[in-house]
């Protein structure tokens, strides 16, 4: 169980820059976790790149955080060429269920016709059950309290935000891993707060797989740059 590391195209202090062909070049069998800023271009359309790249060597599943894991069967569908493009946002109930424009996510989800497969990973945020097993990441709430800004966390809390941030990142890992066939490459697309500081979905998904499992950030977007992330400047 490993993290693959990225060639880089520059580094220094905080994060390093790959290209979309650096993230594109990443081995067949392997995981790909990206992380972007919700319904944000030139993220999504970074993204569709990505995937349009790999596609080119091989097969490509796409586990998609904005789409929740109930809605499966909508996204088998369309998979299989049963819904349109056009029709996907209805089939999803895409609006209600997460709001952000789909107009962003047209141009990743018409890989379709590359022969790309999706998988709906999104779930709703509970704390962890207690009699869960869950790895937690060694400071990780250093990277939690970062998010939370001038509204910190107190100190009785920190615990419980760990357990439920690394529980959020561990099922979407989970959720992705068990619906993939482990043939070309495996890219789960989620908020790029499971991703920044290393200790999020990537971190979770190395301890589930055996495969090589890298991630990057598809956008500066003047936030938060953790030595060892790596984003599409």
């Amino acid at each position: 169980m490993w993290l693959l590391s990225l060639a880089p195209l520059a580094s220094g202090a905080g994060c390093t820059k790959v290209s979309v062909g650096d993230l594109a070049a990443v081995p067949s069998p392997s995981v790909l976790v990206l992380g972007e800023r919700r319904g944000t271009l030139p993220d999504l359309s970074r993204a569709a790149s990505i995937v349009a790249k790999l596609s080119a060597r091989g097969p490509v599943t796409v586990a998609i955080q904005a789409v929740h894991r109930d809605l499966q069967p909508a996204l088998d569908d369309f998979s299989a060429g049963k819904v349109s493009l056009e029709a996907l946002p209805a089939a999803t109930n895409w609006e209600d269920r997460y709001g952000f424009p789909f107009e962003a996510y047209t141009k990743l989800f018409a890989t379709r016709e590359r022969g790309v497969k999706f998988l709906a990973v999104g779930t709703t945020v509970t704390l962890k059950p207690k009699d869960a097993v869950l790895n937690l990441p060694p400071g990780y709430i250093a990277v939690l309290a970062d998010v939370m800004g001038d509204s910190p966390v107190p100190p009785e809390l920190e615990t419980t935000t760990v357990e439920t941030m690394a529980w959020t990142d561990s099922s979407l890992a989970t959720a992705a891993l068990d619906g993939w066939n482990q043939e070309g490459v495996l890219v789960v697309l989620v908020d790029r707060l499971h991703v920044e500081g290393g200790l999020g979905v990537d971190w979770q998904a190395s301890r589930l797989t055996e495969l090589p499992v890298a991630a990057a950030l598809l956008a500066n977007g003047d936030s938060r740059c953790y030595t060892g992330d790596r984003l599409l400047p």
